[in-house]
């Protein structure tokens, strides 16, 4: 027999030959594995993931109902919810008397209570038995100034439930050249006044005539969306403020935003703060600020910043740079 043809050289051949293809083939089962590991592995993050999203979703669901009171909050204080809150918690939500609740104060005092009875008047009595001072839900220490008085369509209420929503501290209506006086100004006060007086109201009742309608509409807008989203700190909706008022704002506050076209990117102007925990964010008219108006504020210290290529309307770029603000004071955990 020739040496080819012996059985030892024909086995070492056919064991050299598999060690070589199983060399070749290493790098692919590898991959194979690496590949399988990191499925697995997704698979367990995907399962984990949704096990989080479960518990954190029978926690909101066990969270009590929030109502608002104007009266101070303290353990053993017993408070009256008004006649709309009553009935939204005991013939929309079902609660009576025992049931357990939580109030607000709206500037960052929150009670766990217990509902005793509801009166003649229609008000509930609650019997506060914990209180504490919920800062965190309170939403961000920050406050737009937005030229939205002439919106019309009811843009103007959007505007303002949801700046509540992403947890704007302050909205005040920015009274600028080109834009509307609020609800007629001072002539909705004159009107509503008047009205009163023939009713025979007297001067010192506290009747809110001196504010517009939309601005006290405004306000149960601003209360019900904070409501909603259970903040211990209501949206605070101030009086128009002019040029001057915005300028000296401006110029104590730690950042002042100003919404213009063609500046720099807002993320990257707010990565490049050393301090975004507080600040102003300003937005002006649908006809824009006129060039002394913008020579003012930016003099005053507003820095311009871009929200993008597209052309927005008022409430969707004062919303647009809200949730900007708030995204990046999330993410420095703020």
């Amino acid at each position: 027999d020739t040496r080819e043809s012996r059985p030892d050289v024909i086995i070492l051949r056919h064991v050299s030959l598999c060690v070589a293809r199983t060399r070749a083939l290493a790098p692919r089962i590898a991959h194979h594995e690496s590949t399988r590991a990191r499925r697995l592995a997704s698979r367990a993050s995907a399962r984990d993931d949704a096990e989080a999203l479960s518990s954190a979703r029978q926690r909101a669901s066990a969270r009590l109902h929030r109502f608002y009171v104007d009266e101070p909050l303290g353990p053993g204080a017993l408070v009256r919810l008004s006649k709309e809150e009553t009935r939204h918690a005991t013939k929309a939500l079902r609660l009576k008397p025992g049931s357990a609740l939580e109030v607000c104060d709206g500037v960052g005092g929150v009670g766990r209570g217990t509902i005793l009875d509801v009166d003649a008047r229609g008000e509930a009595a609650v019997e506060i038995n914990e209180f504490t001072r919920d800062m965190s839900s309170s939403g961000l220490d920050w406050d737009c100034i937005v030229a939205f008085g002439g919106l019309k369509g009811g843009r103007g209420d959007t505007l303002v439930e949801k700046a509540a929503e992403l947890g704007a501290r302050r909205l005040t209506p920015f009274v600028t050249t080109r834009s509307a006086v609020i609800g007629g100004g001072e002539r909705d006060g004159a009107k509503s006044r008047a009205r009163k007086t023939r009713n025979g109201a007297g001067d010192g009742e506290d009747d809110d005539s001196s504010r517009s309608g939309r601005e006290s509409r405004w306000g149960r807008v601003a209360q019900a969306a904070s409501k909603q989203s259970l903040r211990a700190r209501s949206l605070e909706v101030t009086a128009p403020a002019s040029i001057d008022v915005v300028c000296r704002a401006i110029e104590s506050a730690p950042l002042a935003l100003l919404a213009a076209a063609g500046a720099p990117p807002i993320i990257d102007v707010l990565r490049d703060a050393s301090d975004v925990s507080s600040g102003i964010i300003i937005v002006g008219p649908e006809g824009d600020f006129t060039d002394e108006e913008l020579a003012a504020l930016t003099a005053a210290g507003a820095k311009p910043v871009g929200l993008g290529s597209l052309r927005l309307r008022v409430e969707t770029a004062a919303l647009s740079a809200l949730a900007a603000v708030s995204a990046v004071c999330e993410e420095r955990g703020k």
